[in-house]
């Protein structure tokens, strides 16, 4: 809560006590003038009791709409920033497998001048460029369910451990990594050896 809420809630109470024991006191009142001005300061602190109970809930809406609207607007600007880190590790991923695979294409193209099926080439260079994501994205699962209960303190909406992060993102890395080394292999394999 913020410091003017505060403040207000307890000018409110200071009011709404007030206003009782005057009320307690009113029932001892006649008809003096005396008693006449102390009707007037009753009628006078409860009218201002009942403004500061309306301030106070109109600040409380508002506090209430400003935190829906934060809500609402921070889930999918995570989720805009945990895809643009998912793309630039695809990216990067897909640019290191790919530039490995096309350096190998001598060596492919003298396999297959040696006799080795175009088809087997390729299933070599996936089954290797596979090998290598699954032991990154291994370490990468390890590490993330040990870091994730220091993160949790920064998470909104999922748990530490939800099941869709952690296996969503592994699956994209994964289909990158075996784009980054069939694309390469598939044309290292058409080239003619000869």
């Amino acid at each position: 809560a913020s410091v003017d809420q505060r403040e207000l809630w307890a000018t409110a109470d200071d009011l709404m006590a007030a206003t009782q024991h005057l009320d307690s006191e009113a029932d001892d009142i006649g008809t003096s003038a005396e008693d006449a001005d102390a009707v007037a300061r009753i009628e006078e602190r409860h009218a201002a009791f009942e403004a500061a109970q309306a301030q106070a809930e109109r600040v409380r809406k508002v506090n209430f709409l400003v935190a829906g609207i934060a809500a609402l607007f921070a889930i999918p600007a995570t989720q805009i920033l945990g895809l643009a880190g998912l793309a630039i590790a695809a990216i990067g991923l897909y640019g290191i497998i790919a530039q490995g695979v096309a350096a190998r294409t001598r060596e492919l193209g003298i396999r297959i001048a040696l006799g080795a099926e175009p088809g087997a080439v390729r299933r070599m260079v996936l089954v290797e460029g596979l090998w290598l994501a699954a032991i990154g994205l291994g370490t990468g699962l390890v590490l993330a369910a040990l870091g994730s209960r220091f993160l949790v303190t920064w998470l909104y909406g999922i748990s530490a451990h939800d099941p869709l992060a952690f296996l969503a993102g592994p699956a994209v890395l994964l289909a990158v990594a075996a784009a980054a080394c069939l694309i390469p292999a598939r044309r290292a394999t058409c080239v003619d050896p000869v």
